[in-house]
Order: structure tokens, then sequence, then C-alpha cells
């Protein structure tokens, strides 16, 4: 499953002080493939347009110009609720509601009936290492962690074929964060499904990542082998984002 970005721009209008508005451009006229069989990470400083290409891909913003397609079929073509069953996404903060661990993450696959949906949580919550933890717990009972990967869970649970993971390491602590890490991979690995990755933390991508795309003020830098980039990046800006020069 692969995502093909073209001639994508998005913007939005700003209000100044002095009642006028300003159009902010977000992404300027970027191109390219995302996705695949590997783990391909969106790199770049804070402000650069990477969450606002996840949201682009999960149907929550839409361009100003250009058009995405999945596997060579335009989205604007394919529903929200079937897209989103193929592709799910994880945000930077858990995006779970008050109630148990079982509810929240049977809030998808509960549409579809499954035939034994405590057994089926159970086994998810083993898959991001979470099985010793009672299905009916409360979710403000667990660590920001913890509900990390109930969203995870919650996330594998209509079988997707791919995962949009925006920033989910950034508010972890750097043990738990690598361990999240280690799941992202064990996902990917284990399970086959593909994996579009937005970070700002170098070694996180550095970590896990096979393919990296370096944005930077709404721009397309670089991309290409994560190996080659974080050896040898090709360009200015590149440089300085290893070397940890750019504003993150």
């Amino acid at each position: 499953m692969k995502f093909t970005l073209e001639h994508i721009s998005k913007f939005k209008w700003v209000e100044l002080e002095n009642g006028n508005k300003k159009k902010l451009t977000i992404l300027n006229d970027i191109s390219f493939e995302a996705g695949g069989k590997c783990i391909h990470a969106i790199v770049g400083p804070s402000g650069s347009g990477k969450t606002t290409v996840l949201r682009l891909l999960n149907k929550l913003e839409s361009p100003e110009q250009g058009r995405i397609l999945l596997d060579g079929i335009d989205i604007t073509n394919i529903p929200a609720r079937t897209l989103r069953k193929d592709v799910g996404m994880v945000f930077q903060m858990p995006a779970l509601f008050k109630g148990t661990i079982e509810e929240n993450i049977l809030f998808g696959p509960r549409l579809n009936k499954p035939a034994n949906p405590s057994q089926d949580v159970k086994k998810l919550l083993q898959i991001v290492g979470l099985k010793n933890v009672e299905l009916t717990r409360e979710i403000d009972k667990l660590s920001i962690g913890q509900q990390q990967r109930v969203s995870f869970a919650r996330a594998l649970a209509n079988k997707p074929k791919m995962l949009l993971l925006d920033e989910p390491t950034s508010s972890l602590d750097p043990s738990a964060a690598n361990n999240l890490l280690d799941l992202v991979k064990k996902i990917h690995q284990e399970m086959g499904i593909n994996i579009i990755m937005v970070t700002h933390i170098l070694h996180h991508a550095q970590r896990i990542a096979d393919l990296v795309c370096l944005l930077a003020e709404g721009e397309i830098v670089e991309q290409g082998s994560a190996k080659e980039f974080f050896e040898k990046p090709k360009t200015e800006v590149g440089q300085k984002f290893v070397r940890g020069e750019l504003e993150t």
C-alpha cells in the first residue's frame, strides 16, 4: 500500500493584529511517494508541515492544490470510513475517550460485530505489551505510555494495512519512547503493516526507518534511504538537521 502525492499545496489564512489577513503556506507544491513495504519516516523541524501531510493522507484535511493517490486511486473517490479502516492513525497524544480499555479498543470494530470481542482485545493487548492489564481498567488510570499502547491496539483492531504515526513518542520519557519504537518495528515486521511515521526527533527516525523524507518550511529538501541520509545527507539543510542545528 502506497500513497502518491502530486503537487500538493496547503495554506491557511492568519489574522494579523491590524485586522488584515495573511496567507501562510504550510506545504508548497510537494510531490513524493510514501509507504510501501517499509517504515517511512517524515522528518524535519517543528512547523515544517509534517503533521499536515499525515492529516491529508487520512482525509482529516484537504489540499488547496494537487491530488493524493492510494495505490493509484484518488483518495477523493474513497469514502473516509473505508480509507480509515485500511489506514489507521495514532496521534501525538493518546486520542482516547473516558471509559475502559475494552470500550476504547472496540470503538471501531464494534460496527463490524466481531464474534468474540473480549478475546480479540486480549490478543491486541498482548501484541502491544499490555497482556497483564485488565480490560475493564479505566483509561485515566493508565500512564501516558500505556495509553499510547492502547491507541496502537485500537488502531490495530480495524486490521489496517498501514499505520500513520504522528509524533507517537514525543510525550514519552526516553525509556518508554524506545519501547514504543520497538513496538512499531514489531508491528511492521510481524504483522506486515506498512508504517509512515512523522517525527522531529532525529535518533527516533534513525532507530527504525528504512526510508526518510526531510521537510523544511513546507518543502521537500531531501528523500531516500534512511541509512544514506543519516550517514551522508546530500543537502546543506539535511546536514544541519543531522547535526542538530535546525530548531525542532
